[in-house]
């Protein structure tokens, strides 16, 4: 599955315009809403403008595109001043999307529609944040290929009232927010591999010497080990008496076996 923003540095650059094609643009906008007289003094107003200030003004925006390095010189000042700061409430004013025909408003329901708007935010916000919102195409013609388009809007529909530095601040705090609880996320399951580690040698510690406790073999085996061990340091550390006898000599009077014991060893 895409992910929302992975397409937003794909679409071509937004190129600036001529001061004139702008001009030009703007007065056929107006004609449709403006009688005879009313447009040519419009018209001359453009003329003063293209002439004065407005030169200016677009000799000073392309210094700032270039210095900048922007693909879209629009954006900035769209978010910033047509959105961003923008302080009515966007809800009854220029809300778009909002259709009250979902849910009729009833006699002390507004408890139960704020509740269910707040959710619903909740909801797009987390899939924005998550980037499983769905990516926005344009159909270059009908038939053809789909453009993706710039999902910018997207990241910013929650937020108003703040200007776009604001707005990255905010992204950096709730990223560096999201690695140091990844990062203590870590550590406990690197604890808790410990805990359990240690708990896993502890009970086979216990076995081992159950095991050893039940065996008569292992436990002969291991008394014996001592008892040589033992024995071992007495020889080492104790002197022994030298034997006055001669090889084959002793003190002992001789066996005398019957015949029977003789028969036996036979």
């Amino acid at each position: 599955m895409k992910k929302t923003f992975e397409y937003d540095d794909k679409p071509p650059s937004l190129p600036l315009p001529t001061l004139e094609h702008t001009l030009e643009r703007y007065l056929d906008s107006v004609r449709a809403v403006v009688n005879d007289d009313e447009y040519v003094r419009t018209k001359k107003i453009v003329e003063q403008f293209a002439k004065g200030i407005g030169r200016e003004l677009h000799e000073q925006l392309k210094a700032n595109i270039e210095k900048h390095q922007e693909r879209n010189w629009l954006t900035k000042w769209w978010d910033e001043e047509i959105y961003l700061k923008w302080r009515l409430p966007i809800a009854p004013t220029i809300n778009m999307m909002g259709f009250s025909c979902l849910l009729p408003p009833k006699v002390d329901s507004q408890l139960t529609r704020a509740c269910i708007h707040i959710y619903a935010c909740a909801l797009v916000f987390e899939t924005i944040y998550e980037e499983r919102y769905p990516i926005s195409y344009m159909e270059r013609e009908k038939g053809g290929y789909l453009i993706p388009l710039n999902n910018v809007n997207d990241r910013i529909k929650f937020i108003l009232g703040i200007s776009m530095s604001s707005v990255e601040k905010l992204k950096r705090e709730m990223r560096e927010q999201e690695r140091e609880m990844l990062e203590k996320q870590n550590e406990l399951i690197q604890l808790q591999k410990k805990l359990d580690q240690e708990k896993q040698d502890k009970e086979d510690a216990a076995i081992r010497a159950t095991f050893r406790l039940r065996n008569p073999r292992t436990r002969s085996s291991s008394s014996s080990s001592v008892t040589a061990a033992f024995n071992s340091t007495l020889t080492t550390f104790m002197p022994v008496a030298k034997s006055s006898q001669k090889r084959g000599h002793s003190d002992r009077p001789p066996i005398i076996l019957t015949e029977n014991q003789k028969e036996n060893v036979r």
